[in-house]
């Protein structure tokens, strides 16, 4: 029988670490006070230029708090840039237009469907069968 000691025991679901545990929701509260009052703060800008400030602070704490996934954040700030009526939406989206970010998606989903597959191991060993393992054959 197992010494009780060194028995491990079992998590209670309700012992997990919430989402919202109490660092959690001051780093939200904190990302979302701060471009809340840049937003209404009387400051002597142009309008759309403060609100601007606002959403791009509201991006830069929640990357730097890591309180939503970064991708995300990046998605919700051209969305508020756009939804709030900032810049016209060829504008806010204007980085998803080019060619670059679409190459690097088709990329990372051709290397995940050839590893999930298994189809890069079965290309390394039929490289490393005909060719050999030697350094100088590689």
């Amino acid at each position: 029988m197992a010494d009780p000691v060194f028995a491990i025991p079992a998590a209670h679901p309700a012992a997990r670490a919430s989402p919202f545990a109490s660092a959690t929701w001051w780093k939200a509260v904190f990302v979302l006070a701060v471009p809340s009052a840049l937003w209404f703060l009387p400051f002597n800008l142009e309008a759309r230029a403060q609100h601007a400030i606002a959403i791009s602070v509201f991006m830069i704490l929640a990357w730097a708090t890591e309180i939503l996934d970064h991708g995300l954040t990046g998605l919700i700030g051209c969305y508020l840039f756009w939804a709030l009526r900032i810049v016209k939406f060829d504008v806010a989206f204007s980085g998803f237009a080019d060619d670059t970010p679409w190459f690097l998606l088709g990329a990372i989903l051709f290397g995940t469907m050839a590893a999930k597959s298994g189809l890069a191991k079965r290309l390394a060993y039929l490289v490393t069968i005909r060719v050999g393992t030697s350094y100088s054959r590689l």
